[in-house]
């Protein structure tokens, strides 16, 4: 669930998709809280980065951002929240930190005022990237939030070849992997991280063969310099137009693809999915997030993560990586 933030500073959920989502979801978290285990959070933010520094800096904006964040647990009922801040730039490092905190003493405002027993629940993410990574104070930020969600699916950053935008291993930019392997040596904390796993893909349009394979890099060349892309959904107004013998197996990366007439496909499948969630359990990960339930199909891949038993047995913060 997303709360887009505003030029005011202020966070809503705007209308069309993002509030027929909300309701979709309050009707299944209701259903889900018989397991009082179950917390219901919201993303707060949105893929726009540039609007989180302006409202910082503005002491009215930031009020605004404050007071809506209060709204939005009146509203909504829920449980918690997560600052969704994308490529944090390295000026912001600061700032970024300073906010995390600003809303951890938020709530714990907010909490009391209510007379709640519980703290809300409080995380944040990160890109696994590292020109993105590295611009967040982890082990500070860890002193504040629940936990660090760290997303694998920033396309973005693929410029003259494309590949698979989820790689575990090898790709053509840092794989998750690389990325999970920074966040556990550098904070010593597993148990604190999630593992993103998106259930959309990308179709990249006028790209080319040859596919361009060796020990770890997959990718594939664009014909022209301009980004031509698209979502890729499994669900099924969306849903994939091939047969299951057209997609391919990329060992390294553990993802599946497709290139037909001039288009590379990006995915996960059962297989990419189960490998990601075995993966979380083998490096003692605390827990993957799905990017998002709702982009699934019949529950196809939600079955194909449930399969996994993602407790490892392992102590909480037991490193599974050469830190060295």
């Amino acid at each position: 669930m997303f709360a887009s933030l505003q030029n005011n500073g202020s966070v809503k959920v705007n209308e069309g998709f993002e509030t027929k989502r909300v309701n979709e979801m309050k009707e299944i978290a209701s259903m889900a809280r018989k397991n009082e285990s179950l917390k219901v959070m919201m993303a707060v933010g949105g893929h726009n980065s540039a609007l989180y520094p302006s409202m910082i800096s503005d002491p009215v904006k930031k009020k605004n951002f404050m007071s809506s964040i209060t709204q939005l647990f009146e509203d909504h009922d829920i449980d918690g929240i997560e600052i969704f801040w994308m490529f944090v730039k390295e000026k912001d490092q600061a700032n970024h930190l300073k906010l995390i905190q600003e809303v951890r003493q938020h709530l714990t405002s907010l909490k009391n005022s209510k007379g709640r027993n519980e703290d809300y629940v409080l995380s944040t993410i990160s890109s696994r990237y590292t020109e993105y990574r590295e611009n967040i104070y982890n082990n500070e930020i860890l002193k504040y939030v629940d936990f660090l969600t760290v997303l694998s699916h920033d396309w973005e950053n693929l410029h003259k070849n494309v590949g698979p935008f989820a790689p575990l291993y090898g790709g053509p930019k840092d794989s998750i992997d690389d990325g999970m392997k920074y966040f556990v040596c550098q904070t010593k904390q597993p148990s604190k991280l999630n593992l993103g796993i998106p259930f959309f893909g990308i179709q990249w349009m006028n790209t080319s063969l040859p596919i361009e394979d060796d020990r770890n890099h997959f990718s594939v060349p664009r014909k022209a310099e301009t980004k031509s892309y698209s979502y890729y959904f499994w669900r099924p107004e969306n849903s994939k137009t091939y047969i299951p013998s057209e997609v391919s197996w990329h060992e390294k990366s553990q993802t599946p693809y497709l290139f037909r007439n001039n288009v590379f496909y990006s995915f996960e499948n059962e297989k990419s999915v189960e490998a990601k969630a075995n993966y979380a359990r083998m490096k003692n990960i605390g827990g993957v997030a799905i990017y998002a339930i709702d982009q699934d199909d019949k529950n196809i891949l939600m079955n194909a993560l449930k399969s996994v038993n993602l407790c490892s047995g392992e102590d909480e913060n037991q490193i599974q990586y050469d830190c060295e």
